[in-house]
């Protein structure tokens, strides 16, 4: 299980990098969940290598902390406002569309990181 877990952190990071750019337009959860990103695949790097122990767990809050963050980020990109820059509204509309996506990502890890953690085996 941390060879899957260490796929979907990986897909994760490919994801945050894009999305961190939102941070520059004043989302500071987008900032956050791309740390939260890096942190979690680092730490499952170590997993994968050293065995499972107090450091899966660590990942797993970092999926949890990378989720909510994502979701904070989403609720206030699709929320109406005003722009003052002309195409910034084109940018918001993108980052949604990426959070989207990493929510549905950090959906699947969370369970995954979870059975890494209490080292459930699948057969």
């Amino acid at each position: 299980m941390e060879w899957v877990a260490l796929s979907i952190w990986a897909i994760i990071v490919m994801v945050a990098m894009p999305l961190a750019a939102g941070a520059a337009f004043g989302r500071g959860s987008l900032g956050l969940q791309a740390l939260a990103a890096f942190g979690g695949l680092a730490l499952t790097i170590l997993v994968c290598i050293n065995g499972v122990g107090p450091i899966a767990w660590v990942a797993l809050g970092l999926a949890c902390l990378g989720a909510v963050t994502t979701a904070v980020a989403a609720a206030g990109l699709t929320s109406e406002r005003g722009y003052a820059i002309a195409g910034i509204q084109a940018v918001e509309e993108q980052q949604a569309g990426l959070a989207g996506a990493q929510l549905v990502l950090f959906a699947t890890l969370i369970p995954i990181a979870l059975m890494v953690a209490l080292e459930i085996a699948l057969a």
